[in-house]
């Protein structure tokens, strides 16, 4: 009976194969693993701004109060993502007098140991509650809303070109006056950022005229999103239109490919608060897809 002769190896032929298939699989890997990653990073990154702003929207029906995002820019990129939370009117003291000439200062007599100028403790709350610059006042029978430009202990100096403070209406219970406040950060909370590179970007492009990121409001030098309660869309420089996140890999922007990046829309629609996610179309209309009403979102 023959027995089949043991093979000494491999041929060569055989090796220089599996080496060039080897070194086809490490090109492979060099060219597409970078992109792989890239691409990754920015799904992270929208998911991320997708999470903070659902955060966002239920904290302000939770607490009953506009609740939302400001996003810290630098350059016109963002990656550090603030919460911010409009506090109640606040009204302590009455409005007693207002200069006639400009700038209009207006004075207050308020409780012993309150003084606009430091922070007060809200009566029946531990929250506390401090007049800042932008905030609005208005008097009960005094005409139009007043800007805040500066902040005294019983004193409130109005924004320059402001009309000035009418004669004021003193209800039963003494208080004539309140003061809306703009939004705050919430110092309970921690800075939010997106992953290394990863970016908002609010820049003007080069290929569409116009920034990248639109309908996000801006109020007093800060771009934000705030949500009621409802859960709309809320606050100055709010529109109709629909805001529009650009997230992208800022290291692949290229100012003639809106393609390059990797980039994913993120859409919050006014009236509902809805949240979407959304690619980039390719064409004259990058943000064809976020006029799809039908596209799944939160």
């Amino acid at each position: 009976m023959n027995r089949p002769v043991p093979r000494p190896g491999y041929t060569l032929i055989e090796i220089l194969v599996v080496i060039a298939i080897i070194g086809f699989l490490f090109a492979l890997t060099a060219v597409y693993y970078p992109r792989h990653q890239e691409r990754e990073r920015v799904r992270r990154g929208s998911d991320r701004l997708q999470s903070l702003l659902l955060l966002a929207r239920g904290q302000a029906k939770r607490d009953g109060r506009p609740t939302g995002l400001r996003f810290i820019q630098n350059g016109g990129i963002c990656n550090e993502i603030r919460y911010i939370q409009q506090p109640d009117d606040y009204a302590r003291g009455i409005f007693t007098s207002a200069t006639t000439t400009a700038p209009y200062v207006a004075s207050f007599s308020l409780p012993a140991g309150v003084a606009f100028n430091s922070a007060i403790t809200l009566p029946g709350t531990s929250e506390t509650f401090t007049v800042q610059i932008g905030d609005y006042l208005e008097v009960y029978g005094g005409g139009l809303l007043h800007r805040i430009a500066g902040v005294g202990a019983s004193t409130l100096t109005l924004e320059s070109g402001t009309a000035p403070i009418g004669s004021p209406v003193t209800p039963a219970s003494g208080v004539n006056y309140r003061i809306i406040a703009q939004p705050r950060q919430l110092s309970s909370e921690q800075p939010n950022y997106l992953p290394n590179d990863v970016v908002i970007d609010f820049r003007t492009h080069a290929l569409t005229g116009k920034s990248l990121s639109q309908g996000v409001p801006t109020r007093a030098g800060f771009t934000e999103i705030l949500f009621a309660p409802s859960g709309a869309v809320v606050g100055q420089g709010t529109s109709s239109a629909q805001a529009i996140f650009w997230v992208w890999d800022s290291t692949e922007d290229n100012s003639s490919n809106l393609l390059a990046g990797s980039a994913t829309l993120i859409t919050v629609q006014p009236r509902t608060g809805f949240i979407a996610s959304h690619p980039v179309a390719s064409g004259a209309n990058p943000y064809l897809f976020t006029q799809d009403a039908r596209s799944s979102g939160m």
